[in-house]
């Protein structure tokens, strides 16, 4: 009877054991749940905050390639994106985001006239070396049997030991530091296979009628942006600024709408989003509008000077907005991009000059380099470009952006010709602040229906 109470007892510690390890993996099993759920959502976390907005602009752009059908009636379209240095909270972020633009036109442009006009020389080289010696891994003596006049000496001064040997060490100029240190470890290669092409890309040309399509804008939680452009040619659009450039009226009879109805003036907004120029039809004819924008990061509290830092920004925005005038007119684009690309092989050995001791080795490697200089000229005379609006925008991060909207048309040379001949007389670790993930384009595109 004993004996069956004690199996009994026995059983019962067993099962409430094997319920206890039971539970105790079921525990288990929940905390691994929870750590693996929390790992896929810190990984997810940090997908989404490392999102790049110069990778999404492609997407972007693409799209809107594809949607509008930009490539079609000749039209040659092509964009550039160019990530912004400064986050949003940077004071200059607005200065920068302007130069990320004109970068990202400067690359449009440069894959524009590569299309068009390109020069490319191109040549690979090879080289292969191969010591199959018996003595190849043999090392030559340093000092050869007909010695200079100087290494004999350095041998008789081997000769002396301790204080005559520095002292005649000095005596000839040399330091006895240097004299006593290691000697450099010597190279003998057995092997060396190489092949490198080098190429060269030149192309320049000058011509009128490239604008700008669209311009994109997108930011990360991290305050990081990135700016893209869609630049335009055409033959129609080139005839267009042919005609501005000699004075003439556009051969075009097709008219739109009031430059009031086409372009956002009163949302500041809007127009922060506007950059580069665009060629569109109002209500007397095809008409190209510039905007240029800078901005004005003076956090002085003196209303005085931060007037003076106003116009200052203002005459920035006014220079960009002549710029894109001149440029629609005529420009100028030399490039050239040098590259350089291979694989080395070598097997060679190698003497340790601290131990004498003889070690063979092998190196693979890799060439890839790559030189790029663009230059983009403009040069016009802009008779009856006309100022239609400024506009100062403070944007939810602080930046007092300033903005100039410029237009230029054959009836702006008219009216500027006619006053001209009207007038007779004249002379740590810090805690990163999270932003909304954000995109936007320009209100305003062309009318490619005319183009």
């Amino acid at each position: 009877m004993n004996k069956f109470i004690l199996s009994s007892y026995i059983c019962v510690l067993v099962l409430l054991g094997a319920s206890f390890v039971y539970a105790e993996e079921q525990a288990s099993m929940k905390n691994i749940a929870i750590e693996t759920n929390s790992a896929v959502q810190a990984q997810e976390l940090v997908k989404k905050t490392v999102q790049r907005p110069e990778v999404e602009l492609v997407s972007d752009i693409n799209n809107y390639i594809n949607t509008n059908k930009l490539k079609t009636n000749g039209r040659q379209i092509f964009y550039g994106i160019v990530r912004i240095n400064k986050e949003i909270s940077h004071p200059d972020y607005a200065r920068y985001r302007v130069l990320a633009y004109e970068e990202a036109y400067l690359q449009a442009l440069s894959k524009f006239f590569r299309s068009v006009a390109i020069t490319y020389k191109s040549e690979t080289l090879q080289k292969v070396f191969a010591d199959n010696s018996s003595n190849r891994e043999d090392f030559d003596k340093e000092l050869a049997s007909e010695q200079s006049s100087f290494v004999s000496l350095i041998d008789k001064i081997m000769a002396l030991t301790g204080a005559k040997l520095d002292a005649a060490l000095k005596e000839l100029g040399i330091d006895p530091v240097q004299f006593n240190a290691s000697p450099a470890d010597q190279k003998k290669v057995l092997l060396s296979n190489q092949m490198v092409t080098k190429s060269v890309q030149r192309f320049s040309k000058s011509l009128g009628g490239i604008t700008t399509i669209q311009t994109f804008f997108r930011n990360n939680e991290e305050g990081f942006g990135a700016v893209g452009v869609i630049i335009v040619y055409s033959p129609k659009i080139e005839s267009v600024a042919d005609a501005f450039k000699m004075g003439k009226k556009p051969a075009m009879l097709q008219l739109g709408k009031p430059l009031k109805e086409l372009l956002p003036l009163d949302n500041n907004e809007k127009l922060y989003n506007m950059l580069g120029s665009r060629l569109l039809i109002d209500d007397n004819g095809p008409v190209l509008v510039a905007f240029g924008q800078w901005a004005n990061s003076s956090v002085s509290e003196d209303d005085t000077l931060l007037a003076e830092y106003r116009d200052a920004a203002f005459e920035q925005a006014r220079d960009i907005a002549y710029k894109e005038i001149s440029t629609f007119l005529n420009q100028s684009f030399t490039s050239e991009i040098e590259t350089e690309r291979g694989k080395i092989l070598e097997e060679y050995v190698v003497k340790e000059g601290k131990t004498g001791m003889i070690e063979k080795a092998k190196e693979e490697a890799l060439i890839d380099k790559m030189y790029k200089q663009a230059q983009a000229r403009t040069s016009s005379y802009l008779q009856g470009a006309q100022i239609l609006q400024e506009w100062i925008y403070e944007t939810p991060e602080g930046h007092e952006v300033v903005g100039v909207i410029m237009t230029y048309s054959f009836d702006n040379i008219q009216n500027a010709k006619s006053v001209f001949d009207e007038k007779t007389d004249f002379n740590g670790k810090e805690n990163k602040k999270q932003y909304d993930s954000s995109y936007s384009e320009g209100a305003v595109s062309m009318d490619l229906n005319a183009f």
